[in-house]
């Protein structure tokens, strides 16, 4: 991104995408719309679950009868963005194996919105999960939230995730193993030194959007 890209055309694109995905009843939940109803609050609610255990955001997702237990997952939401920033694969920094750093190497992207409507209700929503954390679990046991940055002047959404796990926080959990298009030449699994596992939190995953020659269609 430079002085040539054009801001208000990137702006007037994303909303639209976005409201295509807002309106797609396929789409998993949007990060602006999560709090539209007036009960949203009651309806999750943060769990310290997981292996490693973390605090993530829980829906009920139906209702039992008899009093039973009614099934929870975990939230996935989405957020379309402009991308301003990114630290992201392949991984070809030169890093020792005996570095103490390795554990927190990590990949990561940072998301402007050009102050378009439905990017703000994002933002503005971060917080307020936050809040519902901290009201919660206790601000004392919450770390400050630092999803939302500054970029240029500009709020920003920074998202990142690290590479690795210390094996001694993630025991019987399934290990994956770094593919070539992320660690094309072993650097960070020579520098594991069997300490660390990359597990399915540690799991980003890339997609492409393709427009179909002719069709005009997009997969």
């Amino acid at each position: 991104m430079d002085r040539t890209y054009d801001m208000d055309a990137a702006a007037d694109a994303l909303e639209e995408i976005a409201s295509k995905r807002i309106d797609n009843p396929f789409s998993k939940l949007h990060l602006a719309e999560i709090t539209n109803a007036e009960n949203w609050a009651h309806m999750y609610e943060p769990e310290h679950v997981g292996v490693p255990k973390a605090w993530r955001l829980i829906k009920q997702v139906a209702h039992m009868q008899n009093n039973a237990r009614a099934p929870r997952e975990e939230v996935v939401l989405m957020v379309q963005g402009i991308i301003a920033k990114k630290d992201l694969p392949p991984f070809e920094d030169k890093i020792s194996p005996s570095s103490t750093h390795t554990q927190h190497l990590r990949q990561s992207i940072t998301l402007i919105g050009s102050q378009t409507p439905t990017f703000m209700r994002a933002l503005d929503n971060v917080g307020k999960i936050h809040a519902l954390f901290s009201h919660l679990v206790g601000h004392k046991n919450l770390q400050a939230c630092h999803i939302i940055a500054m970029h240029h002047q500009e709020q920003a959404l920074e998202m990142l995730n690290r590479y690795f796990t210390p094996r001694k926080q993630a025991q019987e959990v399934e290990e994956f193993t770094l593919g070539h298009d992320i660690d094309p030449k072993d650097i960070l699994k020579k520098a594991t030194r069997n300490r660390l596992v990359h597990i399915e939190d540690n799991i980003v995953q890339y997609y492409e959007m393709v427009k179909t020659k002719g069709s005009g269609d997009a997969k």
